[in-house]
């Protein structure tokens, strides 16, 4: 299990804890999404997947059913063994395939080489380090930042496309006029849960579509 997988299923247990949802604008008369209003936690789930390498995101997708041919590209990596190609290449990520090592007496210095020599004591540094990804949404230690991508000072306006900005008055009567929204009547809020499994959904319809949300939350994708 590499490091997005092992995100993956503390992302999962995070977005069941806390119960994330997203606050949809729809735009009734056209049916379509204008933008989910999102919090820092969400943003950060979001963020998360939409970061993983392709390969990575493919597999997870075809574990679920929702990958064409690019999941064909993979397994083909997979099935044609070492005689071809390394069955490691594209399907791992160079942080999960980097190894680390120190001395057992010196902990201040680390190589990625086994067995070189320690440049305090001269010790052989064999004692490989566990890589142990943060939790999802953890507070920093240090600074404003609290943890993850965005701060948490701010709400979200993700956009049918997936671009993410602050949310913003001035933000969302621009969305407004580029739609040529005229009645707020038109408009109706809905609020849907944001599990990984819909942000897996909306992983997928990024490889093919402009207008993800709309996809997802409003053509039967996600429930």
């Amino acid at each position: 299990m590499d490091k997005w997988q092992q995100y993956l299923l503390s992302a999962e247990a995070m977005a069941t804890s806390k119960q994330l949802r997203l606050k949809l604008l729809v735009d009734k008369e056209n049916q379509r999404v204008l933008f989910a209003e999102a919090g820092k936690d969400s943003v950060d789930v979001l963020f998360n997947l939409l970061a993983m390498p392709v390969a990575t995101a493919a597999k997870l997708l075809a574990s679920k059913g929702m990958v064409g041919s690019l999941g064909n590209l993979c397994r083909s990596v997979e099935h044609m063994g070492g005689t071809y190609i390394p069955s490691t290449f594209l399907l791992q990520s160079s942080a999960t395939a980097k190894r680390y090592y120190r001395c057992d007496c010196c902990p201040n210095y680390v190589t990625d080489s086994s067995g070189a020599p320690c440049p305090y004591c001269g010790r052989a540094m064999m004692t490989q380090l566990t890589y142990v990804p943060p939790k999802p949404g953890a507070a920093a230690a240090a600074g404003d930042g609290g943890g993850g991508y965005v701060k948490g000072v701010a709400t979200y306006m993700v956009k049918d496309d997936l671009s993410v900005e602050p949310m913003s008055t001035i933000s969302c009567i621009t969305l407004f006029n580029k739609f040529h929204v005229k009645e707020v009547g038109s408009l109706e809020e809905r609020v849907v849960e944001f599990r990984v499994e819909e942000g897996l959904m909306l992983l997928n319809a990024s490889f093919h579509s402009k207008t993800v949300l709309t996809d997802v939350f409003l053509k039967g994708s996600a429930h």
